[in-house]
């Protein structure tokens, strides 16, 4: 029989990761943004109002876990039940033994109704668990699209990249690199322990540089972010999870892309790069720097995550849709 158990502080939730990381690697479908790598970070640093995490436990063995917290004037009711990392993550969900699915689905569909509040579950994927939790008697059950993520399908190794992207963005590649070679040493690099917070300190500044170009701050313009992600990126490359690119043109940093790794899926999810070498086409290269590493790696899905920019369609990426369910009582 499997129990429910709430946790409402983040000293028990952090107590609680050698559990989590161990139901994580149970879950084949997880991503690493539901790792607690990426979540306790978020945690310490947006301070959400008030953490409601529901366990599942059959027979004291962590089979089951909702990382949510209660959400203050939600816009579907005075507070609502919203999970970890909102706002600046791109797939939201729970995670499930799969040894205990159906049971673990129906207990947490139990414990929801007897809690009696609003849910507001957003990002979810396709597939997603939480979109089978049984909804409360008496609650309306809205479920609707919630965003877009392009992704690219990889080839086998012996097709080769060209089987799948467009010819022209890769001669774009070609180009861009043969007119970088000309200006200096063209090289690329992949954070380990030693370069991550060189590298991480290289990625602010070039996506602010990036964005002040423009006028605009972009994603990295408060401190709490920068924070974030530099714990974050520690804990994510200690995990295994964490691809940090950059590319160097006579040691200079020209661009930067952070990507997670998981399960045969690369989530590419934050480049900057600096605005003085546009010419040099240094998103695409960068860009072109994690796809490469993940052919090598043998992944199969090369993940844009949410958006709909014009370049991630030039590699060939085609729409995946993530879905919001809303569930509010009547």
């Amino acid at each position: 029989m499997i129990t429910p158990g709430e946790l409402h502080d983040l000293e028990s939730l952090a107590a609680l990761e050698p559990e989590w990381r161990l139901l994580w690697d149970s879950c084949p479908d997880a991503t690493p943004f539901q790792h607690p790598a990426w979540l306790l970070p978020w945690c310490r640093h947006f301070a959400p109002h008030r953490l409601s995490v529901i366990t599942l436990r059959r027979g004291g063995r962590l089979v089951g876990l909702l990382p949510a917290f209660e959400r203050r004037e939600s816009p579907v009711s005075t507070r609502a039940l919203a999970l970890l990392g909102e706002g600046i993550t791109d797939y939201l969900d729970a995670l499930f033994d799969p040894a205990h699915l159906e049971e673990a689905i129906a207990t947490l569909g139990a414990h929801l109704a007897e809690r009696g509040e609003a849910c507001d579950f957003e990002a979810l994927r396709e597939g997603s668990a939480l979109l089978r939790v049984p909804a409360p008697r008496g609650s309306a059950d809205v479920i609707k699209p919630s965003a877009i993520c392009p992704a690219l399908v990889l080839p086998a190794r012996d097709l080769g990249l060209e089987s799948v992207v467009p010819r022209e963005t890769l001669r774009n590649v070609r180009r861009a690199r043969v007119r970088a070679a000309a200006l200096g040493h063209l090289t690329n690099r992949l954070a380990d322990t030693v370069s991550r917070g060189a590298m991480i300190e290289a990625l602010f500044a070039l996506h602010s540089a990036r964005w002040s170009d423009v006028g605009e701050t972009g994603v990295l313009g408060g401190g709490a972010i920068r924070a974030f992600h530099d714990e974050a990126s520690t804990a994510l490359l200690d995990a295994g999870l964490l691809r940090l690119f950059g590319v160097y043109l006579d040691e200079a940093p020209i661009a930067s892309l952070i990507a997670l790794f998981a399960r045969g899926r690369a989530y590419l999810y934050l480049q900057g790069f600096d605005p003085a070498f546009e010419r040099l086409s240094p998103g695409l290269l960068a860009t072109a720097c994690a796809i490469d590493q993940a052919f090598v790696e043998g992944t199969i899905v090369v993940d844009f995550l949410r958006g709909q920019e014009r370049y991630k369609y030039l590699w060939g990426a085609r729409d995946e849709l993530t879905y919001r369910r809303i569930l509010t009582p009547i």
